[in-house]
């Protein structure tokens, strides 16, 4: 009896659908971020610096407090324009194969193969799918992720990759860059700002 339940077992294991999904999702930094500190905070401190120099001795009058004002203003729009042209221009990127054998002529196999979701704080920007083998590879996307499989009708052996680019959201990069002016202005001596 033990025998059977055996030969039963393993048969099962030979004729099920085998998909491994072993392959580790890693992402690949493209146009990596100035740094904060090193580049932004050394460029534009003493511009802020200066600003505060410059209005020190002045006498206040309504007119120096609104040239003042746009003074801090213009600067801050340079410096957020710059860091914002290089969170956009960062990418994180990641390709993942998937494998479908069909040894079922006259039948199509459908081979899912994992999601790939892109980091937190990031977007789906574009994805890319490549078949070999004759197969087609369906794709459906939100704004973060992408769920993909790979098809393989009549016998044979199909392999599919997915490129997928993911680019920071929209608000965590204006959030960020607000925050960083206000380090920047503090470090620069106006206060709390």
């Amino acid at each position: 009896m033990r025998l059977s339940y055996t030969i039963i077992g393993i048969l099962i294991v030979l004729t099920s659908p085998v998909v491994t999904f072993a392959q580790d999702i890693s992402f690949q930094d493209i146009n990596p971020l100035e740094s904060f500190t090193d580049y932004y905070v050394a460029k534009y401190k003493p511009k802020f610096e200066a600003l505060t120099t410059k209005y020190t001795n002045v006498p206040i009058t309504p007119g120096v407090l609104i040239q003042f004002s746009n003074d801090v203003s213009q600067l801050e729009n340079e410096f957020s324009q710059e860091r914002r042209e290089d969170y956009e221009s960062f990418r994180k990127v990641t390709t993942l194969q998937q494998s479908c054998t069909n040894g079922v002529s006259g039948k199509t196999k459908v081979c899912p193969a994992p999601t790939i979701t892109c980091p937190s704080d990031f977007k789906l920007v574009s994805e890319e799918s490549f078949i070999t083998g004759g197969g087609a590879a369906e794709l459906s996307r939100s704004n973060t992720e992408i769920s993909w499989q790979v098809s393989k009708s009549g016998k044979g052996r199909n392999e599919g990759t997915a490129v997928v680019h993911c680019s920071y959201s929209d608000d965590f990069i204006s959030n960020t860059v607000a925050n960083e002016i206000k380090e920047i202005k503090k470090l620069a001596g106006f206060g709390d700002s």
